[in-house]
This record gives structure tokens, sequence and C-alpha cells, in this order.
């Protein structure tokens, strides 16, 4: 009979942190196109650029108005006839916009409100932004000598990218699970307690 209640004890608390748990999952958002510009002390011309900001579903943020963002993942620059670097700067962020069917995707450091990259259009399904979604081309936009500092010196785009040129947006999702911090100590709690009922028995 303690055995019996032991287990449903155990179901029903198991039951309790899944209901708790967090559907947080790592999630990429990746722009790409062709562009001129300096990365460092190595100039690129016409080459394919590829920004990749990993990030977790968990951390984004919902403005209202179609307007959401994400700061607390790690962005990267890829220049196919140089190679890859991180931004070390905190303030880069993902941050997208959606409103009646226009999708404005950027890349920018907010603190000087300098767009690396964005692309913008209305061939973006819809979207909840903790998804998987696209690829999907826009028209693309940025900065014009706006610097962004990288491991492998700083980041530019020189000059500024033609209004009509394309790049794609594309958001990927492995759909793992993760639990919150709060759910692993909700778990240590109750097994504690469990195990406090036992010994008192």
């Amino acid at each position: 009979m303690k055995r019996a209640k032991w287990v449903a004890a155990i179901a029903v608390f198991a039951f309790i942190l899944t209901a708790a748990q967090a559907s947080a999952a790592p999630i990429t958002y990746s722009w790409w196109g062709y562009g001129s510009g300096v990365l460092g002390n190595s100039p690129f011309n016409n080459a394919l650029v590829t920004f990749n900001y990993y990030a977790d579903t968990d951390n984004t943020v919902f403005l209202g108005g179609g307007v959401a963002y994400n700061q607390a993942g790690t962005g990267t620059v890829t220049i196919d006839s140089i190679g890859s670097a991180t931004f070390t700067d905190a303030r880069m962020v993902a941050e997208w916009t959606t409103n009646t069917g226009y999708i404005l995707l950027a890349y920018r450091d907010p603190g000087l409100n300098a767009v690396a990259i964005g692309v913008s259009g209305y061939d973006l399904p819809p979207w909840n932004f903790l998804t998987a979604v696209g690829p999907a081309t826009g028209v693309s936009y940025s900065s014009e000598d706006a610097r962004f500092a990288t491991t492998a010196g700083d980041f530019y785009w020189s000059p500024r990218l033609p209004l009509l040129t394309e790049f794609t947006f594309q958001a990927t999702t492995d759909g793992q699970i993760v639990p919150e911090p709060a759910s692993v100590l909700l778990l240590g709690a109750g097994l504690g307690a469990l195990a406090l009922r036992k010994r008192r028995r």
C-alpha cells in the first residue's frame, strides 16, 4: 500500500512538473546575401555574407504592435571569401516587426540604432516568432559604414547596399524542450519532501 502511494505521489509530481515546464528551445535566425565591406583588415567585394544569431525562444520579448526582439543570443558573421567572426558587442540583438503583413527583420545594435543587415518584404508566411520559418527572400537594407565589433575586428558595409539587393531570412529550431531553472528547483523541492516523508514513516 505504501509503495502504491509512493508511486502515485511521484506520478502527480511529474505531471505538475510537466505542466510548469517552459517550452523553451534553441533557435537560430539567419540572414544571407551578397555585399561589400570590411571585416577587420580584410575587405570583401560582392561576397556572400551570412549572419547567424543563436538564441533561445524563452528569451524572446514581445513589445506589442507586432514588435519582438531577442537580446540574449550570440551573433556571428561569415564572409565567403574571408571566414567567420563572432560579434563581441553585447548589445547586438535579433529584432523583427510585423505590421499588416509587412515584415522587417534586422540584426542591429540598438544603442547606436545601426543596422548590420535586415530583410523586408511581404513573402514571409504567418509566424509566431518562436518556430521555424522560411527561407523567405526580400529586399535588404543596411547602415552605411556602421561599425560592429567582432573577434576578427570591426565589420561594416561599404558602401551602403543597393536598395534592390536581395537577402534571405530563415529561422530554424530543433524543437528541444528545456526545463526552466524554476522547474528544476521545483523538482528538487518535491523529491526532498517525498524523502522526508518516507523517513518520518
